[in-house]
């Protein structure tokens, strides 16, 4: 097995940003770890719900499904694959702010994907969504986009709530739940949820900025249905919902409002200029955080917030702030004092200029 030799298809990449899928836990797992060319030896020792000896049976389905191809020796140097992958800070929070959200998704884990539901829900009442997010102005743009696709929705931002919501009656029939929360983890959240008896049905989608293979990895093999990266893209976004909840399940495709309707919805036009109006509150506690800046000294308040920014701005349509605070983010997760303070200056250009 050390010398086969893996790589995702076109279509194998596709199916890792397509919004739906029919691949079971085990077989996503294994899409994720892909990347380039990958030695199954190795597929073997980095995944976590595959045992070692059911790995050449999951990668033979792959095969077939046409998701992954074989290769080996000179042949796998001239496939010329280069999925996207990585993580890598740039040179510059400048020449990142340039890049934009293409170049985020390159540089981070790009993916959109949800498992479609073995049956759809019986009819009645609308389903429910309930959004866990860190940002309000986000949660509300989500929260109405949905309501566009005809669900019931209702949100929650702290741990207490979140555990409010999904405790009434009835429950929430999918959740959305960011993984940076103001005193909460996702990734624990999920946790609880699928140990629950009552809460462990409820399907779970992943809404996050957190756009790490490992954390793909991590909500996937915790019983997440679904994993979507920010930026958000709306149409994923809709059909990822569809497709846990049984909605176009039985061979079509789930669709959502087109991007005319979405362009045009006012509602979602005035969010985007709430979320720019925003900006300059945020910035002034980010540049108030930041002097506050030491070797030693926690910034976690600091790291969400630029996580946040990361995340949010590129879905209302402001690439180069995204871009900046993603840059951000990673200096303060490396504890680079230095390069973060000059980065929230970086940060603020691209607000100003946003504004």
């Amino acid at each position: 097995m050390a010398e086969e030799i893996y790589a995702l298809t076109e279509r194998g990449k596709s199916e890792l940003q397509s919004g739906a899928t029919s691949c079971t836990p085990r077989e996503l797992e294994i899409l994720v770890l892909i990347d380039g060319l990958s030695a199954a030896r190795s597929l073997a020792a980095r995944a976590k719900s595959v045992p070692q000896a059911e790995l050449p049976g999951v990668l033979q389905r792959l095969v077939k499904l046409g998701l992954v191809q074989k290769a080996d020796g000179a042949a796998a140097a001239g496939l010329g694959y280069s999925f996207i992958g990585g993580g890598e800070l740039l040179a510059s929070a400048s020449k990142e702010a340039d890049a934009g959200t293409a170049d985020l998704q390159r540089k981070g884990y790009y993916v959109s994907i949800a498992r479609r539901a073995a049956r759809k829900p019986a009819l009645g009442a609308k389903p429910l969504v309930l959004i866990v997010e860190d940002d309000p102005v986000l949660a509300r743009m989500l929260g109405h986009l949905m309501t566009l696709e005809g669900f019931a929705t209702r949100t929650a931002f702290r741990g207490a709530e979140i555990a409010a919501e999904l405790g009434r009656r009835p429950p929430p029939d999918v959740v959305l739940l960011d993984v940076v929360l103001p005193d909460a983890d996702g990734f624990e959240l999920l946790q609880k949820m699928k140990q629950d008896p009552v809460q462990r049905g409820i399907p779970v989608i992943m809404v996050t900025g957190r756009t790490t293979r490992e954390g793909v990895m991590r909500g996937l093999a915790g019983g997440a249905d679904g994993y979507i990266t920010k930026p958000i893209q709306y149409e994923a976004l809709a059909n990822g919902v569809k497709s846990v909840l049984g909605l176009g399940a039985g061979g079509e495709e789930p669709t959502a409002a087109s991007a005319e309707e979405i362009g045009a919805d006012d509602t979602l036009s005035e969010l985007r200029k709430e979320y720019r109006r925003g900006l300059q509150v945020k910035m002034a506690r980010i540049e108030a955080l930041a002097r506050t800046l030491a070797p030693g000294l926690p910034f976690e308040e600091l790291q969400r917030m630029a996580h946040s920014m990361a995340g949010a701005a590129p879905t209302f349509g402001l690439p180069q702030v995204g871009a900046a605070a993603k840059a951000l983010e990673e200096a303060l997760m490396a504890r680079d004092v230095g390069k973060a303070r000059s980065l929230v200056g970086a940060l603020r250009t691209a607000a100003n200029a946003a504004a």
